[in-house]
């Protein structure tokens, strides 16, 4: 019969997802990257984890510094105990972890959110200031005021990523 895990699926696919959700995850990054205009430096810090940013980033016009975490989801979902839709933006420790990053090393630390399409084209996208996520998952009415057009470069203009 095989190993389950606690919520009833075989390890295998468990493996399965995760290692495609890894893939989605990559090439959603690749899409983020092709959004900065040349005027920025992005760095791609060596550590391997969850509690470092996908780029370090230097708009060498203004000579700040940001970080951003790049987060790609198929789909905004309902949870079992909701009301609104939600996307999920890693786990609580991650998020708790991103937001130390940017205490300590202050530095403004976004996170890039696509939702819906395919990662190199996605429906939507959200540019997030960590300060504003409260917990691991982010209703689509707190993401509204966040989105950008999924095609265009971004700007970084009064501490915002647009």
């Amino acid at each position: 019969m095989g190993f389950r895990s606690v919520f009833g699926h075989e390890l295998g696919d468990v493996i399965e997802a995760e290692q495609q959700h890894e893939v989605l995850c990559k090439a959603f990054e690749e899409y983020v990257l092709g959004m900065f205009p040349d005027e920025f430096v992005i760095e791609r810090p060596d550590a391997d984890g969850d509690i470092v940013p996908d780029f370090l980033v230097t708009d060498t016009v203004s000579g700040k510094r940001f970080a951003v975490v790049c987060v790609f989801q198929p789909v905004f979902h309902t949870p079992e105990k909701g009301d609104c839709d939600v996307v999920e933006c890693g786990t609580f420790e991650q998020v708790r972890a991103y937001k130390q990053f940017a205490h300590f090393e202050r530095m403004p630390l976004f996170l890039i959110v696509g939702v819906g399409g395919l990662p190199d084209d996605p429906d939507q996208v959200f540019s997030i200031p960590v300060e504003e996520i409260g917990c691991s998952e982010l209703p689509r009415e707190a993401c509204a005021g966040y989105e950008r057009a999924s095609a265009g470069l971004f700007a970084f203009c009064d501490g915002c990523l647009r």
